[in-house]
């Protein structure tokens, strides 16, 4: 059951874009460059991707995700997140923890391949970094800023969609880093 206090977010006779409008609006980058390039996207802002199945729709919100739990620079390293926090919604019981890993190993190791020769192999860039472990405590610290809820049922998912709504209003104990991401994947028929 959804608690009492959600009904208290919205405001009377409130339509859902009509909240979203009320969000801060604050330009940011997605980490995606074809979306970037093409979209104008702020704070508050609803974008939907849409297509074919297996048409990449998934590995752009991993790409997103990745970009917002990265930090814009750790260990001497330029990678260009943002240190936020995500929550992702599933609501297919799938998600892909390890292709996510893979998006961002694959971006710190690109940062730093900026640093050393041409031609330099990942070993070399793990052993001028710390080595891969080092790397992987990186990923782990920006993974704990990751929130995963995997929903049932459309139900479920609007009650715990409110839920995380009311959660996230700034106050004492509002999650640090500030929630700058929220994905819903997929969104269909059952949701």
């Amino acid at each position: 059951p959804c608690p009492r206090s959600i009904p208290k977010l919205l405001l009377p006779d409130e339509s859902a874009w009509s909240f979203l409008q009320r969000a801060q609006s604050k330009p940011i980058q997605l980490g995606v460059p074809l979306l970037d390039q093409q979209l104008n996207v702020k704070n508050g802002d609803l974008i939907e991707l849409h297509g074919a199945a297996q048409s990449g729709k998934t590995e752009w919100c991993l790409l997103a995700v990745s970009h917002a739990l990265l930090p814009a620079q750790c260990a001497g390293l330029d990678i260009g997140g943002r240190g936020v926090s995500a929550v992702y919604f599933t609501n297919d019981a799938k998600f892909y923890l390890w292709r996510l890993l893979q998006i961002m190993e694959s971006r710190m190791l690109a940062a730093a391949r900026d640093h050393l020769p041409p031609g330099a192999d990942a070993d070399a860039l793990y052993a001028r970094y710390g080595g891969k472990a080092a790397f992987q405590e990186i990923v782990r610290g920006c993974l704990a800023h990751l929130t995963l809820y995997r929903c049932r049922d459309g139900p479920q998912f609007c009650c715990t969609l409110l839920a995380v709504a009311q959660a996230l209003k700034r106050g004492p104990e509002a999650p640090e880093p500030e929630v700058r991401l929220v994905v819903v994947d997929p969104i269909g028929p059952g949701a």
